[in-house]
């Protein structure tokens, strides 16, 4: 790779970054990283330890939950590994610090722009994969509810293909080329950064979207239940915290277009805190949507609990029937008014069936 003159190499550096030093602080960067990073951990941690404690078992959306927190860790640690490079990229592209020898900057350069391509690519991927464990979550839900497929998969196929899109869409040539002159020429151009603004504002349509029809999928199936109004709107309160990660999507957008530097590119550090912070977000707002305690009790420490049948109670009847001397006493199995047999009355004891909405009344 063909080193450029100091002054030159520090031209295009200045081009390529947008010659302005970083929006947010080094230390602030990475604090506000990891902070979250350890908050979605807990409220992961948390999700687990309520599975242990219930139903000893993993379910679909909390493997997609992990592997979404795995990808949050991943990018957590790149940003530690990575964001000296940004940083340094920035402050000699700005003037405010002294660069070291030309090989040195234009290295730390080309590692920084490779970062940027790994960054983006986990945070697609992460917000994807909750969205994935949001709808493996209502499925097991509604799982017995007529027709609730007709909602379920046009909405998993959306998310799909909007991840697809994402992906699709990305201009993959600025982010793994190692050519400094390719990145302040074609990188650097009024269509390259008009391209990039509209591949934000994308991203941002298809997250909010794809969020607003999963959560129509929680209303589907309330609508569906008969439970007390008070109870109905306690769990429309606790799926729709799901919102809470639509507003940081479009603040994240609205950050990153508020905050371009002077040649219209986007102040990257401003774009990727706000990506970490809505990959943690949709982490914890998923766990929050997922404790089972909210939804049904532990069978494990479930005590059996007698329900008298029907039967049960015209047995007890007669015997105080015969006690009082108003029944027979003779012997042999008891029968009703109608002559048919009685059964022995039953228990049932409370049990976790891997559905939420067990035990529930549902519309035939």
């Amino acid at each position: 790779m063909p080193i450029l003159p100091a002054p030159q190499l520090l031209q295009r550096a200045g081009e390529t970054s947008g010659g302005s030093g970083p929006g947010v602080s080094y230390d602030a960067f990475l604090g506000v990283i990891w902070a979250l990073t350890a908050l979605a951990t807990v409220f992961l941690a948390v999700r687990l330890q309520s599975r242990y404690r219930g139903p000893r078992r993993l379910f679909w959306d909390d493997g997609f939950a992990i592997f979404a927190w795995s990808l949050a860790l991943a990018t957590a640690i790149l940003w530690q590994a990575e964001a000296s490079n940004m940083y340094y990229s920035l402050n000699v592209a700005a003037g405010l610090v002294p660069p070291g020898s030309a090989s040195d900057v234009q290295n730390r350069l080309l590692r920084y722009i490779h970062s940027e391509f790994a960054a983006l690519i986990l945070y697609y991927s992460t917000i994807c994969t909750i969205k994935l464990s949001y709808l493996f979550f209502f499925r097991r839900l509604g799982s017995n509810i007529d027709r609730f497929g007709w909602i379920w998969w046009p909405i998993l196929l959306f998310v799909l293909a909007a991840y697809f899109i994402m992906l699709g869409t990305y201009p993959y040539s600025c982010s793994t080329t190692t050519s400094i002159v390719y990145l302040s020429t074609h990188c650097n151009s009024a269509y390259f950064h008009h391209y990039t603004t509209i591949i934000l504002d994308l991203s941002c349509v298809l997250d909010v979207v794809s969020d607003a029809l999963i959560l129509i999928i929680p209303f589907a199936l309330l609508w569906k239940v008969r439970i007390r109004r008070a109870k109905k709107v306690a769990f429309l309160g606790l799926f729709s915290v799901s919102v809470i990660t639509i507003v940081v999507a479009i603040v994240r957008t609205a950050s990153a277009n508020d905050t371009k530097v002077s040649n219209g590119q986007f102040d990257p550090t401003f774009l990727y805190l706000w990506s970490a912070v809505e990959a943690c977000v949709a982490i914890i707002v998923s766990c929050l949507s997922a404790f089972p305690q909210l939804f049904a009790g532990s069978p494990r420490n479930a005590k059996p609990i007698f329900t008298p049948s029907d039967t049960y109670r015209a047995m007890m009847s007669r015997i105080r029937a015969r006690r009082t001397g108003g029944g027979d006493s003779g012997s042999g199995p008891y029968t009703t008014m109608h002559g048919q047999e009685l059964e022995p009355y039953s228990t049932s004891q409370v049990s976790d069936s891997g559905k939420l909405l067990d035990g529930l009344k549902l519309p035939k």
